[in-house]
């Protein structure tokens, strides 16, 4: 590449850039050099009685004392007469103007009247002298101007845009832990990076709801649902002859709450074995995975404490204050091993039957659980990418599971990859665990709760509204059951129907 070359395009404005900070940099050196050199001659020339004296290398503070006493108290002396060699008074009067020019010079002042007298006088003389770049010379002297360099020049800082909209306060998930449920929120707190990020979110999901007009009838506080009358709500209906959107903030407490509940009992189910029923067996393969994964035991004990400190712990054998969460975690891990290393039915079967191992797994999966509810009740207003949450998540797990659940099948299983055996990579070992707990959930429930979120908050205008009376009506005739099964067999039919309009449109249009 010739040297032409270098002077067009991206490479060269990058270069002329750096080439221009450079530049500035020698010349703000420079000027505090000529500043320096500019007082010390000031001093030599206008305080001292010869043109060089070795007195203005020695300063007396009681030589200046006397000096102040006389020229307070004797009004036939001048300021510029000394009886010294060195007129102390003026050496002060002027160095208090040199140390408030430089103050003035780094730091930006808020002040009109010292932004006027300085910028119009003393910096304009100075920006005679300066020499900069041609294409940096909006760069002048001026009030804070180091300060104003170093931020705007040197270090800029880049304000990123997400494009987000953002609500300005949370009036809807204002209070996540009735949303959530108290049971499992300080475990869905855990899963973010941290109370800002995970406040974000909500912040970007509430301003998306409210700018982007997704709703007609926002129901919170006295206006919203009682728990009693939730089987009667849906959110798409017809009111006042009108169709009408509504968004319940007590809906979908209620909603998570009731799944919470079936979900809690089925895996109260796969857990619990007696000699009659025995867990089946790619569930103790998924458990297996589990148990020898490095990544799921730095999980659990993250449970208790941070894995640095139980590393520490364990190390300076100093366990007094934890003794009680170390026991436990040393008892869980101890489990896992023998549960590798089990041969019997019995042994398998006093694992899945132990509390405490019991209450490990329950709780996580229920955490991930009401969390992808949240997420599946939301996309039925908003399509909130996966990444948006993504990038808010601190559990690698959630991460995948949100990104992953539509696939209805599980992640291969790389051993010394995703195992959890090399701690270099992420493991999918729990992902694995908690999508067979889901579609096994889903797949033995009368309705699952796919079905129940697309009735209980439909948006979709293919499935004609109805009023409230008469979805009351409904229900006390036919029961919630068969209202749901009714009305998602209607919407999946005219989802097949859309189908094929499009199909034989495209086969029209291929035609032509």
């Amino acid at each position: 590449m010739s040297k032409h070359d270098f002077n067009k395009g991206a490479y060269a404005d990058v270069e002329n850039l750096k080439k221009g900070k450079y530049a500035i940099a020698k010349y703000v050196r420079r000027l505090e050099l000529l500043i320096a050199f500019g007082s010390s001659l000031t001093i030599m020339i206008l305080f001292t009685t010869n043109f060089i004296s070795k007195d203005i290398y020695f300063f007396s503070i009681f030589d200046f004392l006397r000096e102040l006493k006389d020229f307070i108290f004797s009004f036939n002396g001048s300021v510029f007469a000394s009886s010294k060699d060195f007129n102390y008074i003026l050496f002060f009067s002027i160095n208090v103007f040199i140390v408030i020019f430089l103050y003035i010079f780094i730091f930006d002042v808020k002040n009109k009247i010292i932004n006027l007298i300085f910028n119009n006088t003393i910096f304009s003389f100075f920006n005679m002298f300066r020499y900069i770049p041609n294409d940096l010379n909006n760069l002048k002297l001026q009030v804070g101007f180091i300060a104003k360099l170093e931020k705007y020049f040197f270090k800029q800082t880049v304000v990123k845009n997400d494009g987000y909209e953002r609500t300005k306060e949370l009036k809807i998930f204002n209070d996540l832990s009735f949303i959530f449920g108290a049971d499992v929120f300080d475990n869905v707190q855990r899963l973010f990076k941290n109370n800002n990020d995970m406040l974000d979110l909500f912040y970007i999901i509430e301003g998306y709801l409210h700018n982007s007009k997704l709703y007609d009838e926002l129901l919170i506080n006295e206006r919203d649902i009682k728990e009693e009358n939730f089987q009667y709500f849906q959110s798409y209906i017809l009111k006042e002859n009108q169709d009408c959107v509504r968004f319940s903030k007590n809906a979908i407490s209620f909603f998570i709450d009731k799944e919470k509940k079936e979900f809690s009992q089925y895996i109260n189910k796969m857990f619990n074995y007696n000699g009659v029923s025995v867990p089946q067996k790619h569930f103790i393969l998924r458990i297996k995975d589990i148990t020898k994964d490095k990544h799921f035991h730095r999980k659990v004990i993250e449970k208790y404490m941070s894995f640095e400190l139980y590393e520490k712990l364990i190390k300076n054998k100093d366990i007094k204050e934890h003794k009680e969460k170390i026991e436990e975690i040393q008892y869980i891990l101890k489990k896992f091993n023998n549960f590798i290393n089990a041969t019997t039915r019995k042994e398998q079967l006093d694992f899945f039957n132990d509390k405490i191992i019991f209450n490990i797994f329950y709780k996580f999966l229920l955490t991930d659980f009401s969390f992808l509810t949240f997420r599946l009740i939301m996309s039925q207003w908003l399509n909130v990418p996966a990444g948006t949450i993504v990038t808010k998540l601190k559990s690698y797990d959630t991460r995948m599971i949100v990104e992953y659940y539509k696939s209805c099948s599980l992640i291969e299983i790389v051993a010394g990859r995703n195992d959890g055996s090399n701690m270099s990579f992420n493991s999918d070992t729990y992902v694995n665990l908690f999508l067979t707990v889901f579609y096994s959930y889903l797949n033995n429930s009368k309705i699952n709760t796919l079905e129940k979120i697309k009735y209980f908050f439909n948006t979709d205008e293919r499935v004609k509204p109805i009023d409230e009376n008469k979805i009351k009506d409904n229900i006390d005739s036919f029961g919630l059951l068969l209202c749901v099964k009714k009305f998602n067999d209607e919407l999946n039919n005219k989802k097949n129907e859309d189908t094929e309009n499009e199909n034989q449109k495209e086969i029209t249009n291929f035609i032509k």
